[in-house]
């Protein structure tokens, strides 16, 4: 089958697919919404702790005190604007999959082995920077500059790969399979040593609101991709646009390394005796010890 004929038989153009669609969604949002009550009456149920030890009303401000000194420290910005930007890659390849691979690929099934195929390169890209970070820290004490290096190796990777992709509509199947890999591999090695990144920087005690943060960037990328959508680029100039934000976030990424660099990779600031008992490390000649409570 081709041309007209072929489009006949798209499973997403089936009237009997797309006449379910509204009911899904109906249920669907109702499962979201019971999952959005649970916290909330399981929080009304639980007996109340008393007053607090410290303050009163002190949450408020110590969730903006921590909120500011994360996004005023160039170290996140630096780290939080490279991974925005080398996600851009990712997270289009993926969404772009069946619209750009029919372009020039009249075989659905090809084209679902070449979406299976990337989701394990992610994994394994995500597995690999684990286990090369894990080495490290057991070699005695994790060595300060590791994980920058490691973002802008990924970020270098990611803009190989979309490189690549600029082409694969002329170079064919195979082509088109390996470039979308290599970007789903750095894209999962990113969103892998970006945890470790926060962590180095902030400690465990502000990790997790660090790492909420950062979950922000897959906003750019979402954007990006609908107004390319609207704007009717061509393929070419969208994986061009795409290959200028990768080389963007290598440039981030080298500035994140040189930052580490020029910060001796510590936890926190120094100069402020409360963030200083606050911190869950010690740095003492370039290595890193736990602070004993």
């Amino acid at each position: 089958l081709s041309g007209q004929a072929y489009t006949e038989y798209w499973y997403y153009e089936s009237a009997s697919v797309l006449d379910k669609c509204g009911e899904f969604y109906i249920y669907l949002g109702a499962i979201l919404l019971l999952l959005l009550l649970f916290p909330v009456v399981t929080y009304r149920l639980y007996p109340d702790p008393g007053p607090s030890t410290l303050h009163e009303h002190d949450a408020l401000y110590t969730c903006l005190t921590t909120t500011r000194a994360i996004v005023s420290d160039a170290r996140f910005l630096l780290a939080f604007t490279s991974f925005s930007l080398s996600g851009v890659a990712g997270l289009c390849a993926r969404a772009s999959l069946k619209t750009f691979g029919e372009s020039f690929i009249n075989d659905e099934r090809y084209l679902s082995s070449v979406g299976g195929s990337g989701s394990f390169g992610a994994a394994v890209g995500a597995l690999s920077m684990g286990l090369i970070m894990d080495m490290a820290m057991e070699g005695g004490g994790f060595v300060t500059g590791s994980s920058p290096k490691l973002l802008l190796f990924n970020a270098t990777l990611g803009l190989l790969g979309t490189g690549m992709l600029m082409f694969a509509d002329r170079m064919g199947k195979i082509w088109y399979l390996f470039s979308y890999d290599v970007v789903l591999l750095a894209f999962g090695g990113a969103s892998s040593v970006l945890n470790m990144v926060l962590l180095e920087i902030f400690g465990i005690s502000r990790f997790s609101v660090a790492f909420g943060i950062s979950s922000l960037s897959t906003f750019f990328s979402s954007l990006w991709f609908t107004i390319a959508s609207f704007s009717k680029l061509s393929w070419h100039d969208f994986w061009l646009a795409i290959a200028l934000f990768s080389s963007l976030a290598v440039a981030m990424a080298f500035g994140l390394y040189l930052e580490y660099r020029s910060r001796g990779g510590v936890v926190k600031e120094r100069g402020d005796e409360e963030e200083e008992e606050d911190s869950d490390y010690i740095w003492h000649d370039g290595k890193k010890y736990v602070r004993q409570q």
